[in-house]
């Protein structure tokens, strides 16, 4: 890719402006540009978190399933947000599902790949996960708001909670 290409990439994928030339040449280097269809799975919850997508055209949807089996919408991203980003710097499972909405365009980068080059020294990929941080951390602050949303109200999460609990004791869970 040349110099024009980039500012294409920084355009739909701002976190990426403090990457200089060539540290956003690598970053391409080691990732793919990948299409889904709509309903596709990029991710699944408790799967291995191998990867992150930067998504650059398409919607998605994460999701996480509760125990009486109806997942529970946690967010919608769009162009410029980052699924799995904190599975790329840890070593735990996807700890949602993301499906895309409609056709997702992203730029993936296999967690394999980005510590091979992190190993022999790569200085672009410790400028990448300094460029990451500020999605980690809008990630933790997401999570934290649903988590206010949902008990918000003490006593709606008990009667919540009581009818999860009736129906898995009527399907035999």
């Amino acid at each position: 890719m040349n110099a024009s290409d980039h500012s294409s990439f920084r355009e739909v994928l701002p976190f990426l402006e403090t990457l200089d030339e060539r540290d956003l040449s690598v970053l391409l280097e080691i990732g793919a540009i990948r299409r889904y269809a709509a309903r596709s799975v990029l991710a699944a919850e408790g799967e291995p978190a191998d990867a992150i997508y930067m998504l650059m055209e398409g919607d998605v949807r994460l999701s996480r399933s509760q125990r009486h089996g109806i997942p529970t919408v946690m967010q919608d991203l769009h162009p410029g947000d980052v699924v799995g980003v904190i599975g790329l710097l840890d070593t735990g499972p996807y700890m949602n599902s993301a499906e895309a909405v409609s056709e997702v365009t992203a730029l993936v980068l296999e967690r394999e790949r980005f510590y091979g080059l992190g190993a022999q020294g790569e200085v672009a990929i410790y400028r990448l996960v300094r460029a990451l941080a500020p999605l980690v951390v809008q990630t933790m602050r997401s999570a934290l708001r649903k988590s206010d949303e949902l008990f918000e109200d003490p006593e709606e999460g008990i009667r919540m909670m009581k009818r999860v609990l009736l129906a898995s004791t009527r399907r035999g869970g």
